[in-house]
């Protein structure tokens, strides 16, 4: 240690060593993305004990770094061109106004600025088409570019193999990945058009054909942080916000992937009034920012995992904790100790069903008392499309009779019992929608008030149908059942509600 210590101090001796916080500022840039170039061999540092110092002329050399070459073959050029003209002409048909460069004379601009133009325009296309995800997926014929809008991925375009590997190096350029490395990276991308920046989370695989990329918009999903916007209607409302003002306790969000539980959690943050309150979030990596909220994330790297930023956010006297998941033991038992002796926390599970979430916590090493003492509700969710307001049409009965007749049954058992005069919707499709018949997504809730009476009763069950049959005597309604009702009020298609609720079909 002390010819460590020694070292540095003769390295310090021609130039002063700044921290990683000065080194961020300099670099105007993150700690985490600090860490992650550092683990990449792309900067210097010196470590000193666990902190790391750096040097003015190292970080100016990162900076002054050489950019990675990007290069297109000469035989795929015209490809290029081509691609440009369609995501251009595509763009102005969504209303986009562009500034078209002269990029079809190679002697004025290089391929390389041919390339820079096409992945910015794919990610332009994107946001306004209000896609949640790009997909560039590398197949044995082409590079196939995929939108996920409302949930659905559509395709968008084919583009020639022979753009793949410079696409994706750009990609990668802009993400801050190493673009020789293979092996799985995480990245991310800020974007900016007309004075608005995007904040994008990208991810590269390496599969049997090439590398695949998929860039998710965080930005595109933030609008939603309001419960009515998900889809909750005024009495599941008015029962999140009964659990939100109360002192201490733990609120559980659990679904599938893909179903925006931290988004729900989000949104129930912007539900409290949090002037008065000390709010901390803590996940692997932050995904919406807000105001007045002291927002962490994990390095797992060094160290610093889900638990030991819940023993962090105790100690710093918070009033209400939004933890990301609960990955381990450690952390569920962390969690459950914050719940129990002051803080609101809020955290997610991966369940199918709302009462599932009691059983996981068990299953996690969770005493079934402190369970019973400490889960003050829980709510499961999914995301079905909205229904194009502009072309909605009434579904034919006969087409719907036969879905109705398997599905009634399910439904009342799950707490609402469907109108014998119900209307059905169908999805046509119009300029509005892209032809797709819906536009946007709406919410299923599954919404379990819990005691510790009840706790205890479902944590008695073998089944979930026993459990699910307590949960709808205690006033639960099912995803299936909150899916129907919506059905009915003309917001979604019944398609739409067995495809995300129905595994019997």
């Amino acid at each position: 240690m002390v010819e460590e210590r020694n070292e540095v101090e003769e390295a310090g001796a021609a130039e002063e060593l700044l921290t990683i916080d000065e080194a961020a500022r300099f670099l105007d840039t993150s700690k985490s993305t600090i860490y992650r170039i550092l683990s990449l061999g792309e900067l210097r540092g010196t470590k000193i004990g666990k902190q790391w110092r750096f040097r003015k002329a190292d970080l100016t050399a990162y900076l002054e770094r050489t950019p990675v070459v990007i290069t297109v073959a000469a035989a795929a050029l015209g490809d290029l061109d081509n691609e440009l003209d369609f995501f251009t002409g595509e763009l102005h048909r969504a209303g986009v106004s562009l500034e078209i460069e002269e990029l079809h004379t190679p002697e004025v601009v290089t391929a390389e600025a041919r390339i820079i133009a096409l992945s910015n325009r794919i990610l332009l296309l994107a946001i306004t088409a209000k896609a949640s995800d790009v997909h560039m997926e590398r197949t044995a014929q082409a590079l196939r570019v995929r939108f996920r809008i409302d949930g659905v991925l559509q395709e968008i375009r084919r583009l020639p193999l022979g753009l793949h590997e410079a696409l994706i190096a750009r990609y990668k350029e802009m993400s801050w990945m190493d673009p020789l490395e293979k092996r799985p990276q995480d990245g991310r991308i800020r974007f900016r058009y007309e004075g608005t920046y995007y904040d994008m989370r990208s991810n590269v695989l390496a599969t049997i054909h090439g590398e695949t990329m998929v860039i998710r918009n965080l930005d595109m999903m933030s609008v939603r942080l309001d419960l009515a916007q998900l889809g909750a209607d005024v009495q599941q409302r008015d029962t999140l916000r009964h659990w939100l003002h109360r002192t201490g306790g733990m609120v559980l969000a659990t679904g599938t992937t893909g179903a925006r539980r931290t988004t729900l959690l989000y949104s129930c943050l912007r539900e409290m009034d949090i002037t008065e309150k000390k709010v901390f979030t803590i996940e692997d990596a932050v995904e919406y920012t807000l105001a007045d909220v002291v927002q962490t994330q994990t390095h797992k790297r060094i160290g610093v995992n889900h638990a030991n930023l819940l023993r962090c956010a105790t100690r710093q006297d918070a009033d209400v904790i939004l933890c990301g998941e609960l990955p381990d033991q450690e952390t569920a038992e962390v969690a459950m100790e914050a719940a129990l002796s002051g803080p609101l926390l809020l955290t997610t599970l991966h369940t199918e069903d709302a009462p599932s979430a009691l059983h996981r916590l068990v299953d996690l090493g969770i005493q079934p008392y402190h369970v019973a003492a400490a889960v003050s509700g829980v709510v499961a969710l999914r995301l079905v499309r909205r229904l194009c307001s502009h072309c909605k049409t009434e579904a034919d009965p006969e087409e719907t009779a036969a879905l109705l007749e398997r599905a009634r049954p399910l439904t009342e058992k799950g707490g609402y019992h469907i109108p014998d005069k119900a209307v059905w919707y169908a999805a046509v499709g119009c300029d509005v929608c892209r032809r797709s018949g819906y536009q946007g997504r709406i919410g299923l809730f599954e919404i379990l008030s819990c005691n510790p009476r009840l706790v205890e009763q479902l944590l008695k069950c073998s089944s979930r149908e026993e459990m699910t049959r307590i949960a709808v005597s205690h006033g639960m309604r099912t995803l299936l059942a909150d899916g129907m009702y919506k059905a009915v009020e003309g917001e979604t298609t019944l398609d739409e509600v067995l495809r995300a609720t129905a595994t019997w079909l």
